[in-house]
Order: structure tokens, then sequence, then C-alpha cells
């Protein structure tokens, strides 16, 4: 296994998840424009609240979006929160895999895993209740 530990209390990064995209999701080059960084995800459809967390025990992004898991519709809300909590355009943004499971792939260009991590971060810590 790897070296980097995720429990409570390890020393873990500050950012949630910071580690988790630069073992597991590259730098994918050689395309057109630019480089994509691809994120892994965990789909949450029919959720009361479109939310993102980091989810400690997987290593990737939890992103609950409202409408369910019908023709489509949870992964293009997926990709609309996604795109909105990125401040990135939606039409960027593309599923690569896991069209019908929980377990998705979003490829992300023109950001890099830290500045994703950072935006994460950054709308996972404003989704917190007060």
């Amino acid at each position: 296994m790897g070296t980097e530990d995720n429990t409570p209390g390890s020393g873990e990064a500050a950012l949630p998840g910071t580690g988790r995209i630069r073992a597991r999701a590259g730098v994918l080059e050689g395309c057109s424009r630019g480089s994509l960084t691809a994120v892994d995800i965990l789909a949450k459809p029919g959720a009361r609240r479109e939310t993102v967390s980091w989810d400690r025990w997987r290593k990737r992004w939890t992103v609950a979006c409202r409408p369910p898991a019908i023709d489509g519709r949870a992964n293009e809300a997926l990709l609309r929160v996604l795109a909105t909590r990125l401040a990135v355009d939606p039409e960027r943004l593309r599923l690569v895999r896991g069209v019908r499971g929980r377990l998705k792939t979003v490829e992300v260009p023109g950001l890099s895993s830290e500045e994703i991590d950072r935006r994460l971060a950054a709308s996972a810590e404003a989704d917190l209740p007060r």
C-alpha cells in the first residue's frame, strides 16, 4: 500500500483530499487544449441538498445532487454542481468513467490538481452547517 495516512490526527495536509488527487488521478498530457486533470468522484443522487464533501474512507470527493439517477439527470446535475464549485463552464467538464455507477471520473481542463482541491475544499467548508 501507499505511504499516505488519512487517519484523524495523522498530520494530513491542510486541504482535505490534497494527497488523493495527486496520488490517484493525474494530469493527462497531450490534449489539444493543454492539460486535463482527472478527478474521481462519488455521486450521491437524490440528495436533499447539493453539497461537496471529502470522503476520507474512500479517499475521493463526494458530490450530492438533487435529481435521481434516472435518464442521466443525476450525471448532468453532478457536472453542473461540480462546475459551479470549481468556477468553470459546465461544458468544459467531461464524464469519462462511471456513467451508470456512483464512482465516477471527471476530466477538468485547465486546472491543476492542487487548484481543484483548493476550490472543492473551500466549497466543502462553505457547505458545513454553522
